[in-house]
């Protein structure tokens, strides 16, 4: 009975431990008055590789401090996300912590 649960109680934590691991994680730092004001958050030339494999290719959620913002995507012509709805949060000088908690699910915090 004890190396049953044993072995029960390890495939639990090897499929937590694989949740964990497929989380992407990503910082973002508001730096212009289209950030904080307008919502977006724009990406360099040399960061939207990072930001393509980050964010789902189809669109999704945001979720920030309780409030939900669906039907988002990444603009990659014009290297941006557009989080309007969410503008009130954001102010110039903040660092995001973004992370992506399944296929179309993003969790925005403050640091």
């Amino acid at each position: 009975m004890k190396s049953k649960l044993r072995k029960i109680l390890k495939g639990i934590l090897i499929i937590i431990g694989m949740r964990k691991m497929n989380e992407k994680k990503m910082t973002y730092k508001i730096n212009s008055k289209s950030g904080s004001e307008y919502g977006y958050l724009h990406f360099n030339k040399e960061d939207i590789g990072e930001a393509v494999e980050f964010f789902p290719e189809n669109e999704f959620e945001v979720e920030m401090e309780g409030k939900t913002v669906r039907d988002r995507k990444l603009n990659t012509k014009r290297r941006r996300v557009n989080l309007y709805p969410l503008r009130d949060k954001f102010n110039i000088d903040d660092t995001l912590i973004l992370k992506r908690k399944n296929e179309d699910l993003i969790k925005i915090t403050k640091k």
